[in-house]
C-alpha cells in the first residue's frame, strides 16, 4: 500500500492473500475494503474480503473465473457486484449474500475488455479482442503446399451496454484497444459530474497513449488528454477527489512491468498528467488497484 497524502507515512503491508492472485480481479466496497475473487491454479470460485481482522471468506461465485472484470455498483444502499467473462455473467447482491448467474451473455468470445457500472442498472463494456483460428499459405507455388495455422486476434472498437434485459450496442471508440484502463473521472476542476475515461492499452499489437472520454449525456466518445507515453496492462482507478490514478503497467521501454504512478486531477482541458514521486514496491503488470479512504486509517 502507498500513501499518496502530502504527509509521508510508512504503511504496513496488507496481510498475505490466502491463494494465488494470478488472473484474479479486485473490486472496492464503499467502505474501502477490497473484495478479491477468482484466479488461482486451478481457477477458483473463491472470494475474499479484506477486513481489520485480515482476509475473510466471502460468498463464492458459481463458476470459476480468471482474467475477468469484477466491478461494483455503489449507487444505492444495496451493493451489487458483477463478475463478467465472455461466457457468463454473475451478479452478487449484498442483501442476499449470493451470486446469481445472469441469462445475458456477451455476443462472442472476447478477452481483454474493461467494464464499469455507468448507472444503477447499466454496465458499459469497452474494447477487448476477438480471435479466430485461421490458416495462411506459407509456400507460394502453383498449389499451396504448406500452411501455417494459429489464432489471429484483432483489437476492438466495440462497446456495448449490459442491461437486465440483454445487450445493446454502444457507440464505438475511436481507437481499438484491449488491456486498457477504464474509470470514472470528474468532468473538470469545478464540477462533481463524472464522465468515463478509457486510457492506453494494446491496439493491434501496439501500445497506445490514446485517451477517450465517454459522456453519457451525449452518448459519444471524445478525445481526451493523451498519456505521456504509450502503455497498457496497468491498473487504473478513480481517486477520492474525482481524479484518476494509473499504477504500473507495460511501456515500450519497460515490457516486464513498471513501478511508477500517474495522476490526472480531472478531465478538463487544463488538466495535466503527472508522474508522482511515490512508486510501487516492485514491477507490476496486469494487476489491480483501488483507493482506500483515509478514514480507514490503515497506516
Amino acid at each position: 500500500m502507498i500513501d499518496l497524502s502530502l504527509v509521508s507515512r510508512v504503511c504496513p503491508p496488507f496481510p498475505q492473500y490466502p491463494i494465488s492472485l494470478q488472473f484474479s480481479n479486485m473490486a472496492s466496497l464503499t467502505t474501502g475494503w477490497p473484495l478479491v475473487c477468482g484466479g488461482g491454479d486451478p481457477t477458483s470460485t473463491a472470494c475474499y474480503q479484506l477486513t481489520p481482522r485480515g482476509w475473510i471468506v466471502h460468498s463464492n461465485m458459481n463458476i470459476p473465473k480468471s482474467s475477468f472484470a469484477l466491478i461494483v455498483n455503489s449507487f444505492g444502499s444495496d451493493l451489487l457486484f458483477a463478475a463478467i467473462t465472455w461466457s457468463n455473467i454473475e451478479f452478487y447482491y449484498q442483501s442476499s449474500n449470493t451470486w446469481n448467474i445472469s441469462s445475458v451473455q456477451l455476443p462472442f468470445s472476447i478477452l481483454g475488455f474493461a467494464a464499469l457500472f455507468i448507472n444503477k442498472t447499466t454496465i458499459l463494456c469497452t474494447g477487448g479482442n476477438a480471435c479466430e483460428n485461421k490458416c495462411t499459405c506459407t509456400m507460394y507455388d502453383d498449389r499451396c503446399t504448406m500452411y501455417e495455422c494459429g489464432n489471429y486476434c484483432i483489437s476492438l472498437h466495440n462497446t456495448f451496454f449490459i442491461l437486465t434485459s440483454g445487450l445493446v450496442p454502444g457507440p464505438p471508440m475511436r481507437v481499438a484497444r484491449e488491456e486498457h484502463g477504464f474509470s470514472q473521472v470528474a468532468r473538470n476542476a469545478f464540477s462533481k459530474d463524472r464522465v468515463f475515461m478509457v486510457a492506453g492499452g494494446n491496439s493491434n499489437n501496439h501500445l497506445t497513449n490514446s485517451v477517450e472520454i465517454f459522456d453519457v449525456k451525449t452518448n459519444e466518445w471524445l478525445d481526451g488528454l493523451s498519456l505521456p507515453f504509450p502503455m497498457g496492462y496497468f491498473a487504473m482507478t478513480e481517486d477520492a477527489m474525482g481524479g484518476v490514478l494509473i499504477a504500473g503497467g507495460m511501456t515500450l521501454d519497460l515490457i516486464s512491468g513498471s513501478s511508477f504512478i500517474l495522476h490526472l486531477p480531472h478531465a478538463g482541458p487544463d488538466a495535466i498528467w503527472k508522474i508522482l514521486p511515490q512508486k510501487l514496491n516492485g514491477l507490476f503488470i496486469s494487476h489491480a488497484a483501488l483507493v482506500v479512504p483515509n478514514h480507514l486509517d490503515l497506516c
